[in-house]
């Protein structure tokens, strides 16, 4: 009986590292998809809290199309949250209690002319056709403004900048 009861505890064992040794590897994943019925010249509003990579098309549809996919060690730690608000759409991310490691992406239609106000905390942004205002600030990434063919842009930049040997870093063409 001794002998059943010493295997039992080392079966349990086994069981319960090797449960832990799973957990340890699961990398968390999960994706959010919406569409809305929108009206042009609205906007939308991004808090990225957790940086990710962000794109932000325009097209000729009446409709905001949003595709999140987070992934990463910390991922089912991020909060995903959507809004329609008056006037446009809001979306937001963040992670549930502390800072973690995840990797946010974002893809967005949007009608051709609509409002983006964005915050991150770091990650490509792309911008691709969107004849709206567009204001934003990131703490880091590629940012990348693709203007629609035919159209004359007027560019507000303001970079800050911590050291001056960032300079080298920083690459504006137009």
């Amino acid at each position: 009986m001794k002998r059943i009861q010493n295997f039992f505890h080392v079966f349990l064992v086994t069981l319960f590292l090797s449960t832990l040794f799973l957990m340890a590897q699961y990398v968390a994943a999960q994706g959010v998809t919406r569409t809305y019925e929108v009206s042009s010249g609205g906007i939308l509003k991004l808090d990225i809290e957790t940086g990710g990579s962000i794109t932000v098309r325009g097209w000729n549809r009446d409709e905001v199309d949003v595709n999140i996919f987070v992934s990463g060690r910390d991922g089912g730690d991020v909060i995903v949250d959507l809004n329609e608000i008056r006037n446009g759409i809001s979306i937001s991310t963040e992670y549930e209690g502390r800072n973690g490691q995840a990797d946010v992406d974002i893809e967005i239609h949007v009608p051709a002319i609509y409002d983006i106000d964005l915050e991150t905390m770091g990650g490509d942004v792309r911008l691709e056709n969107v004849r709206g205002n567009v204001k934003g600030h990131t703490m880091g990434g590629e940012v990348t403004l693709i203007e629609p063919e035919g159209l004359d842009m007027e560019l507000d930049l303001e970079i800050k900048l911590d050291d001056r040997k960032d300079w080298d870093d920083y690459v504006i063409s137009v």
